[in-house]
């Protein structure tokens, strides 16, 4: 069996098998996901791959996948409650980090901790749920210089990440704000 199949016990007792990509569209096309195909096909995917490679389990029900799909989905922020109507979506403050630096410009390591401080800052004024951070790839091969991933990369993105990480929590106080970075 493919390693995104996972089989759900019916009440009958039959085995119906599904795959990460039917199940991120049955999900979408009932309007019960606030988030895009690819992050749910994303989170879909780490949920078959826990019961799969870490569980060991290659059939479970629908009640056991759809209570750690709800489980995961709480720990990014969102709040879903499956076979009742679609709850509201949390609000949500996105941050392109495209935005941190002038088309042009010569980026600068050290000058971009005070302006994502400044940046998370802004964002978190509105007191959002979810805060939606993107570009973080595209900003960090600009400002290492490279077209390519590089252990370097890696390295500047891991510290970035750590910085806002602990901007959230001096920004944000004791309401946490759950942060994704795409």
């Amino acid at each position: 069996m493919g390693h995104d199949i996972l089989l759900f016990a019916s009440v009958a007792g039959s085995m119906i098998p599904c795959s990460v990509e039917s199940i991120a569209i049955e999900l979408q096309s009932r309007g019960e996901s606030p988030m895009d195909v690819d992050t749910l096909r994303s989170v879909v995917a780490a949920v078959v791959h826990y019961y799969k490679q870490d569980l060991k389990r290659e059939a479970i029900t629908l009640e056991e996948f759809l209570d750690t799909l709800q489980t995961v989905f709480r720990g990014i922020g969102f709040e879903i409650k499956y076979g009742a109507p679609p709850l509201k979506t949390p609000s949500r403050a996105e941050y392109n980090l495209d935005e941190l630096i002038e088309p042009g410009s010569e980026p600068i390591e050290l000058a971009l901790y005070p302006m994502l401080r400044e940046g998370l800052r802004s964002r978190l004024r509105g007191k959002p749920e979810v805060l939606c951070v993107r570009g973080l790839r595209k900003l960090v091969r600009r400002v290492v210089g490279t077209r390519r991933w590089s252990a370097g990369c890696q390295r500047l993105s891991d510290r970035l990440i750590h910085y806002m990480h602990e901007c959230l929590a001096a920004e944000s106080g004791s309401s946490s704000c759950p942060m994704v970075v795409r």
